[in-house]
């Protein structure tokens, strides 16, 4: 098949839309998670050299990403990465300029479908920014693989999925604001929380998906790691005092956002502090308070609620 140029084939880039289906959960249809952004793929040769040092091609690549802002309702969104990061997840990618990328096209499918699946749930900024949760895939595909993921002619229907019908629900009031409003520690499982920080700046979160690849290139799920981090601007002599007691005993913690989720780890982060003056006036002193660890899958959608 010989290439043929023509000023139609140059096509716009950019994702319209991303479906995802649970093949664990025998879902047949694909739920389109609304209001996306930078949504990316590539897909790269793999190559090894001969002894002319000319790359021979033997396979592809495969990796994407997309960020979904639209995660205000713990049920909705978050409580749903529970399955996003155990099951195995098809992916249907229909760029702007109407090519469609399938992990499953339903003729000349792969063995076995689907693409390996990650996210990271992020709230950076204060406030100046959204919270959101990227979510990324990989596969690595041999010659004829690549060919059957872009058959757009064999692209299977959106319809819906099963398991992830509730993101369908979100909508514009779902997009919200980044921000930690409080963070509360206390005795671990003691459910007291009698040290509240709610002088803040600069808080961050993350909870991040670790994966490991299978033979396939696949990202496969199998523990989750939380970090955060904010500067608390009380450092007054008194409240320093207190901080030898907290770090050293075994905390639980709640986090309250601004937009108004909430994440309580009875015991799942160890507490660390730093006191940092390093302004001539120009700033205040902070005692940058960061909370670190790693907790089970299954666990996941017990922590998070409104």
């Amino acid at each position: 098949m010989a290439l043929a140029p023509a000023r139609a084939n140059v096509l716009v880039a950019g994702v319209a839309s991303w479906g995802i289906s649970d093949t664990t959960a025998s879902d047949t249809g694909y739920s389109l998670v609304p209001y996306l952004r930078e949504g990316k793929v590539t897909i790269q040769s793999l190559s090894t050299p001969n002894s002319y040092g000319q790359p021979m091609v033997y396979g592809y690549e495969l990796s994407g990403s997309v960020k979904f802002p639209a995660i205000r309702t713990a049920a909705n969104f978050i409580d749903l990465l529970e399955k996003l990061s155990t099951d195995q997840i098809e992916h249907k990618i229909t760029l702007i300029n109407g090519q469609i990328i399938s992990s499953n096209p339903g003729t000349s499918t792969m063995s076995p479908s689907g693409f390996g699946t990650s996210w990271t749930l992020t709230s950076d900024k204060d406030m100046d920014g959204d919270m959101f949760v990227e979510m990324t895939i990989s596969r690595r595909l041999t010659i004829a693989e690549y060919t059957k993921i872009l058959t757009t002619a064999n692209a299977p229907a959106t319809g819906t999925s099963t398991t992830f019908t509730n993101i369908t629900t979100l909508t514009r009031a779902d997009i919200v604001p980044a921000g930690i409003a409080t963070v509360e520690l206390g005795a671990a499982s003691a459910g007291t929380y009698a040290d509240d920080i709610s002088n803040i700046r600069n808080g961050k979160f993350t909870a991040k998906l670790l994966t490991t690849k299978d033979s396939h290139g696949q990202d496969m799920g199998y523990a989750i790691q939380i970090d955060f981090d904010i500067e608390c601007m009380e450092t007054l002599e008194a409240e320093l005092l207190k901080w030898d007691d907290i770090v050293t005993r075994a905390n639980e913690c709640r986090i309250t956002f601004i937009n108004g989720l909430v994440v309580s780890l009875p015991a799942q982060l160890g507490i660390t502090t730093t006191v940092t003056v390093d302004k001539d006036m120009d700033d205040i002193a902070v005692l940058k308070v960061m909370g670190s660890g790693k907790i089970l899958i299954a666990n996941w959608d017990t922590y998070f609620g409104t």
